[in-house]
């Protein structure tokens, strides 16, 4: 899907962002590669990989996404997280 995710409960509504498939099409567009970031923050592509397919949690590496996409964090990725792993 390349739009965002909303999970509607029965109090709130929590936005999850946009899609893995969706945000690698924005890159692609602005011809941004994988490795570029990957470099950037000095590590590997497959890590750059997992973060955006959700499997890692990395928010230096996802606000550089965001940066290079000029996209604001939460538009990418939904709230930041108080506390999440470097």
């Amino acid at each position: 899907m390349f739009t965002s995710k909303v999970i509607n409960s029965t109090e709130t509504e929590v936005h999850l962002g946009l899609s893995p498939v969706f945000i690698r099409a924005l890159m692609s567009l602005r011809g941004i590669k994988l490795s570029d970031i990957a470099r950037e923050r000095n590590v590997t592509r497959g890590l750059i990989t997992q973060v955006i397919d959700g499997n890692i949690q990395s928010r230096p590496t996802k606000e550089l996404i965001a940066k290079r996409l000029g996209l604001p964090y939460e538009v990418l990725w939904g709230p930041r997280p108080e506390r999440e792993a470097a």
